[in-house]
């Protein structure tokens, strides 16, 4: 019952939309044993198919605002959000309980921009996919998730002037050998 809201249509992963769910068809029809017989799931190649699609076949755009599943797909481009959010779509139709991911890519100096990533509910585990730096169910290091869910990381009153800027710096790794630092 508690992964059942990741399997719901929202109003950025719509899954309910007829042109996500003929995609979802087009790209496991080969799955269908035949006409009339339950599908035949084979889950990693289906999880495949929807990455590879969505890191593939989307090109990559500059961030412009939220990008909702079915104008990622309508498009076919968008930043990292439209392309979480339409992998996360078709997982939902095959009834794979998938979540967005808000956070930043560590790395020195200061910036703005945040970075969205799926993670899809595999055995039990949260499992990270991003299909717009083309890694599958893997995230570097340097990846920090600061939201869980497609809210805003940041709230504020409209009242308030407000601005941001993620600041990192990389600290140096010391070494401690017999009661020594190097």
């Amino acid at each position: 019952p508690e992964l059942q809201e990741f399997l719901l249509p929202t109003a950025l992963v719509q899954s309910d939309a007829p042109e996500i769910k003929q995609l979802f068809k087009k790209l496991c029809a080969d799955l269908f044993l035949s006409k009339g017989e339950k599908p035949r799931w084979i889950k990693l190649s289906l999880i495949k198919k929807f990455f590879d699609f969505c890191s593939k076949s989307i090109a990559a755009a500059p961030y412009k605002g939220r990008t909702d599943a079915l104008t990622c797909l309508r498009l076919r481009e968008s930043s990292c959000g439209g392309k979480a959010r339409l992998f996360a779509a078709l997982m939902r139709n095959a009834g794979i309980p998938c979540r967005i991911v808000k956070g930043v890519i560590l790395k020195s100096g200061t910036w703005t921009s945040t970075h969205v990533w799926a993670e899809a509910f595999l055995q039990g585990k949260w499992v990270p996919f991003c299909p717009q730096d083309e890694y599958f169910a893997e995230i570097p290091a340097a990846y920090l998730a600061l939201r869980f869910g497609d809210g805003s990381i940041f709230s504020h009153n409209a009242d308030i002037n407000f601005d941001y800027v993620f600041m990192a710096r990389k600290k140096s790794a010391k070494l401690r050998l017999g009661g020594k630092f190097f």
